[in-house]
C-alpha cells in the first residue's frame, strides 16, 4: 500500500469519526434564546445582538456539515498535499469536538492511531454502537436492558453494559456530557474553525462541494409572494369543508377502510363524515400524527429528481435513518444527490438540495412580515415550487398561459434559456496558427512514423495473398478491418484529407438534431478524425457526432451514453476514440462504458487539460477506460496533462503543436484530445500487425482486443518519461524485424 492510500484511509477514519459524533454535537449546541433572554443593558444590547448572529450562524454551519460532506468522495484524491490538508481540517474539528466532551470516561484504542487521538469522542462512538446493538437484540426478541440500583443500564443478567465502569446511556442524555463551545473557546472562534473546515473542503474538492445557493432566494420576500404564502395558509384551512363536501358526494353499498395521509392540516384536528351507503354513515376523526413534513418534502425532492433525470430511486439499505432504523426519504434524497450527479443539471440538484435542507432552511428563517408558523410554506415557495415555476416557464415558454389567474407566481423576464448558462465543457484544447520548435518536433515524428512504421501497416493488407475459392473452402479469411468510432463533434466533408479518405469513413451519426446532422461546424471532431486517417492507414472509421460546440447542457450528456451504446451494438467497433472530458459523475455514461468493457470493446480518453491544477477528467478516470496524456513528438510532457498518478499507467503519446487544417488555414492543435487519437490509431495499428504477422490462439487474440491486453503491449511500446509512460511505436521495433516484434507481442500476451 502506498503513502498516498495510508493518508487516504487515515483520512477516511476521520471522516467516519465525525459522522458517528456530530449528531450528538449537533444536539448540544446553544440557542439564541439563551443569550436574549438575560437582561441586558443598553450598553450591552449590540454585543448581545452580535453574539445571537454568531450563534445561529455556527448552528446553521454545524448542522449542515453531513449535507455538505456528502457529496465528498475522499478516494478521489491523488496528491499528499491535498490530503495532508484534509486531515488537518478534520484534526482541528475533531479537536473543537473532543474539547466540548466532559465527564466522560476514555476509551482508547491503542491500534488505532485516531482513537489515541480522540479518546472521548471514541467513548462517544462505542456508546452509540453498543446502543445499536442492544436495540437489535431487543428487535429480535431480546429483552430491554433494565437499569441497575445506581442507573447504570444493564442486561438480564446485571451485567452492566459498555464494561462495569461506563453505563449504556439513552441517547438524549448523552448530550449532557458536552459543553460547547468548549471552555476557553468563544462562539467566534467555533465559527472560524468551522469555516476553515470548510475551506479547505471546497478546496479540495471544488467539483464536488458546493453550497446550493437557495439562501439567496430568502433574501427578498416580495409584497406579491407574502400574499401567496398567505393566501395558500387560507387555502389549507378550507381543507376540513372541502374533505366534507367530497365525501358527501360518493355513495356505496360495501363498507370501506378508509387511511388518509396529510402532510399536516392547521387545526388540531379534522372531523368528517364519511358515507359508505345511501342510509349509513361512519364518523371519522383524524388527529395529528408526529410530525411527517421533512419526510413529506423529502419525498417531494426524490420524485422531481427521478421526473428529471428518469431513474428510479428505489430503495437500498443505506436509506435507513441512522438513528431510527427507519426507511427515510431523506436519506434516499442524500443517496441520489450524490449518486445521480451526471444525471442532473445544477438547477435539479439544488432544488433537491434545498428538499434535503428544508428543515435547516426553515429553522434559519426569518421575515418581519412572515408569520412564523407560516415559515414552512415560505421556503416551500421560495425554494422549491417557484423556482420549478420559473424553470418550466424559461424553458416552455408556452406554458405560462396554463398559468393565468393564478395568483402568487413571480413570472421570470426571460423566457428562453440562456446559451451556455450550466453547460460542461468537454473540449478545452489549445491551438495556434504559427508553428514553432514543438510543431516541428510533432512534425519530426509524424513524418518518421509514416516513412517507417505507417507503411509497413499499410503494405500489410495490401500485399497479404489474395484469398481464393479453395483457401475460402478450407476456413482462410482476410483478417477484418480494425472498426474504430470517434465521439466528437462530427466531420467536414469538404476537408481535402476527408474527402481523399471517404470510403474509409464507413458510416456517420449525430445525437444533435436529426441523425443526419454529423457536419462539423466546431472543427474538433474534423481534426480528431485527419489524426485517425493519418495515423491508423488500414482501419475504418464511424463518426458520432455527441455536440456541436465544446459545451454541452447537462441534460444532454446521455448522448455520449447513446453514441457508446450505438458503436457497440450497431456498429460493432473494436475501439472507441473519446477526446473529451467532464468533471462529474454520470451513471448513463458509466453503464454505457461497462457495457462496452464487457463486450470487449477498447475505450481511449482523454487525460484532461488542466495541468496540475486537476486530476484525469471523466470518462478517462474510469478504470475500463485507457486514459491518455499528451506529450511533444520528443516524448516531453505537455503543461496541459495532468500530474502522473503512483502506481498507475500514464500513458502519453504526441498531442503538442500537431498541425492540422480548418477551413482552409492551417492550425497547430494541442491538447489530451489529439493525443488520444493517435493513441486510438496506434492500438488498431498493433492489431492489424497482429492479425498478420502474430501466431497467436484464439484466446490470446481476444485478449489483445481487450482492455488489459492492449495495456500490457502499451507498457512494452513505452518508456518513462517524466514519469509519464511514453508510448511510441519506435520503442517497439527499435533495432527488431516484424518477426521479432510478433514473439514480444506473443511472449506478453501469454504471460496475461
Amino acid at each position: 500500500m502506498s503513502d498516498l492510500e495510508t493518508r487516504i484511509l487515515e483520512a477516511q477514519a476521520h471522516f467516519g469519526l465525525l459522522r458517528s459524533v456530530h449528531y450528538f454535537v449537533s444536539l448540544s449546541l446553544p440557542i439564541p434564546e439563551d443569550v436574549e433572554n438575560k437582561t441586558q443593558t443598553a450598553e450591552s444590547q449590540i454585543k448581545t445582538d452580535m453574539l445571537v448572529n454568531d450563534i445561529t450562524i455556527l448552528r446553521s454551519d454545524i448542522k449542515c456539515l453531513p449535507i455538505r460532506l456528502e457529496q465528498i468522495d475522499i478516494d478521489q484524491i491523488t496528491n499528499d498535499a491535498d490530503v495532508d490538508r484534509l486531515i488537518g481540517a478534520f484534526d482541528s474539528l475533531l479537536r473543537l469536538f473532543e474539547d466540548s466532551v466532559l465527564g466522560l470516561e476514555e476509551t482508547r484504542e491503542p491500534n488505532l492511531t485516531i482513537g489515541r487521538i480522540f479518546p472521548k469522542l471514541f467513548t462517544l462512538r462505542s456508546l452509540r454502537q453498543q446502543y445499536d446493538k442492544v436495540t437489535e437484540k431487543n428487535d429480535c426478541g431480546v429483552d430491554d436492558p433494565e437499569t441497575s440500583a445506581d442507573g447504570r443500564s444493564t442486561t438480564p443478567n446485571n451485567t452492566v453494559l459498555l464494561g462495569e465502569r461506563k453505563p449504556l446511556f439513552r441517547l438524549g442524555e448523552i448530550t449532557s456530557y458536552i459543553e460547547f463551545p468548549p471552555q476557553g473557546k468563544t462562539i467566534a472562534q467555533c465559527r472560524g474553525t468551522i469555516e476553515s473546515f470548510g475551506k479547505v473542503i471546497a478546496d479540495v474538492f471544488p467539483d464536488a462541494v458546493r453550497r446550493w445557493n437557495v439562501e439567496s432566494r430568502l433574501e427578498e420576500v416580495t409584497d406579491a409572494e407574502i400574499e401567496s404564502i398567505n393566501e395558500a395558509d387560507a387555502f389549507s384551512k378550507t381543507s376540513s369543508s372541502l374533505f366534507r363536501h367530497l365525501v358527501s358526494c360518493i355513495t356505496c353499498e360495501a363498507e370501506h377502510v378508509a387511511r388518509l395521509h396529510l402532510s399536516g392540516f392547521p387545526t388540531q384536528r379534522l372531523e368528517m363524515l364519511l358515507g359508505t351507503d345511501k342510509h349509513g354513515w361512519i364518523p371519522a376523526l383524524f388527529t395529528p400524527s408526529p410530525p411527517e413534513v421533512v419526510e413529506d418534502v423529502a419525498a417531494l425532492g426524490v420524485l422531481i429528481l427521478e421526473l428529471e433525470a428518469n431513474l428510479s430511486a428505489g430503495w437500498t439499505s443505506d436509506d435507513e435513518d441512522y438513528f431510527t432504523g427507519e426507511k427515510s426519504n431523506k436519506a434516499r434524497l442524500s443517496r441520489i444527490l450524490k449518486e445521480w450527479k451526471g444525471d442532473l443539471t445544477d438547477f435539479y440538484r439544488g432544488i433537491g438540495s434545498a428538499c434535503f435542507r428544508f428543515e435547516e432552511l426553515v429553522e434559519d428563517f426569518e421575515h418581519p412580515r412572515v408569520d412564523p408558523s407560516l415559515t414552512s410554506l415560505a421556503i416551500l415557495y421560495k425554494c422549491i415550487v417557484n423556482p420549478l415555476y420559473q424553470k418550466l416557464v424559461s424553458d416552455h415558454g408556452e406554458t405560462q398561459r396554463l398559468f393565468q389567474g393564478t395568483p402568487g407566481f413571480c413570472i421570470p423576464t426571460m423566457q428562453k434559456r440562456a446559451s451556455g448558462s450550466g453547460c460542461i465543457i468537454l473540449y478545452d484544447d489549445g491551438e495556434s496558427t504559427e508553428p514553432d520548435t514543438k510543431s516541428e518536433y510533432a512534425t519530426k515524428l509524424m513524418r518518421t512514423l509514416e516513412n517507417g512504421f505507417l507503411s509497413s501497416i499499410r503494405a500489410l493488407r495490401q500485399n497479404s495473398q489474395p484469398i481464393g475459392l479453395a483457401e475460402s473452402l478450407q476456413g482462410m479469411q482476410t483478417p477484418e478491418k480494425i472498426r474504430i468510432a470517434v465521439l466528437d463533434t462530427g466531420i467536414d466533408e469538404t476537408d481535402k484529407m476527408i474527402k481523399a479518405a471517404i470510403l474509409r469513413i464507413k458510416d456517420m451519426r449525430s445525437w444533435v438534431g436529426s441523425p443526419g446532422n454529423y457536419t462539423d461546424t466546431y472543427g474538433h471532431g474534423t481534426h480528431v478524425t485527419r489524426l485517425l486517417l493519418q495515423m491508423a492507414p488500414a482501419a475504418d472509421i464511424y463518426i458520432a457526432k455527441i455536440t456541436d460546440n465544446k459545451n454541452v447542457n447537462p441534460e444532454d450528456m446521455s448522448r455520449i451514453a447513446e453514441a457508446i451504446d450505438w458503436a457497440v451494438k450497431e456498429w460493432n467497433v473494436h475501439i472507441i476514440s473519446m477526446s473529451f472530458g467532464f468533471g462529474h459523475h454520470n451513471k448513463a455514461i458509466d453503464d454505457a462504458i461497462e457495457r462496452a468493457f464487457k463486450a470487449d470493446k477498447l475505450m481511449l480518453a482523454a487525460a484532461s487539460n488542466e495541468g496540475g491544477n486537476k486530476g484525469r477528467a471523466r470518462p478517462g478516470r474510469n478504470p475500463r477506460v485507457i486514459c491518455i496524456h499528451a506529450c511533444d513528438g520528443n516524448g516531453n510532457k505537455g503543461d496541459m496533462s495532468p500530474s502522473p498518478m503512483r502506481n498507475k499507467n500514464n500513458f502519453t503519446t504526441l498531442g503538442v503543436a500537431v498541425q492540422s487544417r480548418w477551413r482552409k488555414q492551417i492550425v497547430y492543435k494541442s491538447g489530451t484530445s489529439f493525443a488520444t487519437p493517435v493513441a486510438a490509431a496506434i492500438a488498431a495499428d498493433l492489431l492489424e500487425f497482429a492479425n498478420f504477422k502474430c501466431k497467436l490462439a484464439e484466446e490470446d487474440k481476444q485478449l489483445l482486443y481487450k482492455h488489459d491486453g492492449m495495456e500490457a503491449v502499451f507498457r512494452a511500446m513505452s518508456t518513462e518519461r517524466d514519469s509519464y509512460d511514453y508510448v511510441q511505436p519506435g520503442h517497439l521495433w527499435d533495432g527488431k524485424d516484424d518477426n521479432e516484434v510478433a514473439k514480444v507481442i506473443q511472449d506478453i500476451l501469454a504471460e496475461l
